[in-house]
């Protein structure tokens, strides 16, 4: 075979598979420059010039058994029906008093605060992939697509990973002209939106315990316990964090992911009680527990921060972990009942009022009912 047929095969080759598509397509994001990693080295004490690092030594992996004793519900990894989804009822003009969270599934959620509208960790797509023909499902659709959202004010990232950071919606964000005022990320995942063609005049990225100001909205990016990355190989060149958002009247706190550490007694040093906290509670495994917590860890950490409310997050949408997918939500109720932590569990895209004297109707464990 001539050589030049050969090596067109070659590429024909790699161009049809699936290790291509992982490493090369859009979806998968871009990759820090040697600027870009100067700058992060200069930033970021958790920074070694090539990747990130937990403030301690941290496994993404331990040997311990995957088992877990401590279940709440023998139900399967995913419901055997759809589960219940509100239209949300967005405020057309939130003013400075406003404070309403709507919750999308998993993490990503609209909160209007300050008189803005923050959406956080924007994930509504049907699977989780930088792909169409491969991924996890969504065990029920999201109530809003990106056209049903109000104009956003500031988009938070997280952390990179896949069900943080969804190409799909990005993407139809970006071509929306408008649509988004400002994006905040941690270092490194800008170089997504770098490569996805956003208007990087609007992307700030952080360091861990830098803050910045958007019309008197102080947003600090604090730290977490986990791992970042989209690629098959070279994980962590992207920061991941947690996040205070403070108005000088209110405040409140984004975990993120995170596995459980005494960073919440420093987080809570340095900005005090918070009015509203928001945790993950569910994608856990004793093998994987440094850098995700389990549900009663989730619960504690909100103690420690002095929430006077909290409302756990991070399930409810995909099975990423080997438990009943409504064991999450179990424990960290259980947990939250005996350690008198206040707590509202609202259903999928409803609006929640967090100014109301009386949240009980935000409090129901609608899921009990739900095979």
């Amino acid at each position: 075979m001539h050589k030049l047929t050969l090596i067109i095969l070659i590429i024909i080759l790699l161009a049809a598979s699936p290790l291509y598509a992982i490493l090369f397509l859009p979806g998968v994001g871009g990759k820090p420059s040697k600027a870009d990693r100067a700058d992060y080295a200069k930033r970021a004490a958790n920074y070694d010039g090539k990747k990130f690092h937990n403030e301690k030594e941290t496994s993404v992996m331990t040997k311990t058994e995957s088992a877990d004793p401590n279940t709440a519900s023998t139900k399967d990894s995913k419901p055997k029906e759809q589960l219940p989804a509100l239209k949300p009822a967005f405020l057309e003009n939130p003013s400075k008093d406003d404070f309403t969270l709507t919750w999308f599934g998993h993490s990503s959620l609209l909160i209007q605060f300050d008189g803005k509208n923050i959406l956080i960790d924007p994930v509504l797509s049907k699977k989780l992939s930088p792909v169409s023909w491969i991924g996890v499902n969504r065990f029920t659709p999201s109530p809003v697509t990106v056209e049903d959202l109000p104009q956003i004010d500031i988009l938070l990232i997280s952390h990179d990973h896949y069900d943080h950071l969804d190409y799909k919606v990005m993407k139809k964000l970006r071509k929306l002209s408008g649509k988004v005022k400002k994006i905040i990320v941690p270092l490194g995942v800008e170089c997504h939106l770098r490569k996805w063609k956003f208007d990087m005049t609007k992307v700030e990225n952080m360091a861990w315990w830098e803050e910045t100001e958007i019309d008197g909205l102080k947003i600090a990016c604090t730290p977490a316990q986990h791992f970042s990355g989209r690629w098959v190989t070279g994980g962590s060149r992207t920061l991941w964090a947690s996040w205070v958002f403070s108005n000088g009247t209110r405040q409140f706190f984004y975990n993120g992911d995170s596995g459980f550490n005494d960073h919440y007694e420093r987080i809570h040093a340095q900005y005090g009680d918070f009015d509203f906290a928001l945790m993950e509670c569910g994608q856990y495994n004793t093998r994987w527990s440094q850098i995700h917590s389990f549900p009663e860890q989730g619960a504690d950490a909100m103690k420690i921060l002095g929430a006077k409310l909290a409302m756990p997050i991070h399930w409810g949408a995909f099975v990423l972990a080997p438990h009943a997918w409504d064991d999450p939500i179990r424990r960290f109720v259980r947990h939250a009942e005996e350690t008198e932590l206040k707590i509202i569990t609202p259903k999928i895209g409803e609006t929640v009022d967090l100014t109301s004297e009386d949240l009980t109707a935000w409090q129901e464990k609608w899921w009990e009912g739900i095979e």
